[in-house]
């Protein structure tokens, strides 16, 4: 279980990054600066994960549930015509998946 948490908090950096890729596959929808902006907060928490290995379990699994908004809000925000069809409904399904794993982990199956 461990090793799923700490794969969760490495791979954190990778939410916001992915939609940067796509704005570079969808050509002339200028939404590449877009996607810098807004997933900078979650490009710096990523590298804060990243770097801290004992980082807060909680403060995680807040930013999985406060990127669902990102997916939810991203179109309109970004424009981003180079996201995949469905994309954004499995990245909203996978951050809640997350969300809930971490929490339980924290609250139920972490010994202290």
């Amino acid at each position: 279980m461990k090793k799923l948490v700490n794969l969760f908090r490495k791979t954190f950096v990778f939410l916001p990054l992915i939609y940067v890729g796509f704005s570079l596959i969808g050509e002339g929808n200028n939404s590449f600066q877009l996607e810098i902006i807004y997933g900078l907060p979650f490009i710096l928490f990523g590298i804060y994960f990243i770097k801290e290995k004992n980082s807060s379990l909680i403060l995680l699994a807040s930013l999985y549930f406060i990127h669902i908004i990102y997916d939810y809000f991203n179109e309109g925000l970004t424009n981003n015509i180079g996201v995949t069809y469905l994309y954004r409904e499995i990245c909203l399904v996978y951050d809640f998946l997350v969300g809930v794993f971490l929490l339980y982990y924290t609250f139920y199956l972490k010994k202290p």
